[in-house]
């Protein structure tokens, strides 16, 4: 049975290692080969997880049955001069419990979170994943607040998607 439920600073390490997981299944072949295989789990970036499960207003995390943690969504308001009050900043679900609805059960966690106020998300360009999940969930694409962002010294086109609020 799958459970939502708020990140602490002990779930650091294991949202670390999805975060590893998904940079190098789903990004394989649109960034660097040179950057995903340094990717790992350093006590630099479980630290980093803990600095942001304290700051961001919301941190999700998927457990399954067994109590593991298989997929994480963390957002708040939106950091860009875009038209949406809320913004997703990082959402993986484990590789092995992908198309499971594990995604589906945080994203609506998250819009019951943010109580029907609008949020938009950046995906990767090229990360059909994300391109194809958004719109089923009733995002719309807006080409024209796309983005480059600089990503571990490399730098990368990210799409928007936005989904009107419900107010």
């Amino acid at each position: 049975m799958l459970k939502i439920r708020p990140a602490t600073p002990e779930d650091a390490f294991d949202i670390a290692t999805i975060n590893t997981l998904g940079w190098k299944t789903t990004y394989r072949g649109l960034v660097s080969d040179k950057l995903l295989d340094m990717l790992s789990v350093t006590e630099k970036r479980i630290e980093n997880f803990k600095e942001q499960i304290l700051k961001f207003e919301i941190f999700l995390i998927a457990e399954n049955g067994k109590g593991s943690i298989i997929g994480y969504l963390s957002g708040g308001k939106s950091w860009d001069d875009v038209p949406y009050e809320y913004e997703i900043y990082g959402f993986y679900v484990h590789p092995d419990f992908q198309r499971k609805g594990v995604g589906s059960n945080l994203f609506d966690k998250f819009k019951e979170k943010i109580q029907g106020s609008s949020f938009c998300v950046y995906v990767l360009d090229g990360n059909m994943k994300g391109i194809n999940f958004y719109p089923k969930m009733g995002g719309t694409r807006y080409p024209e607040f796309d983005k480059e962002q600089e990503v571990y010294h490399y730098m990368m086109h990210e799409l928007l998607f936005g989904f009107k609020g419900e107010k």
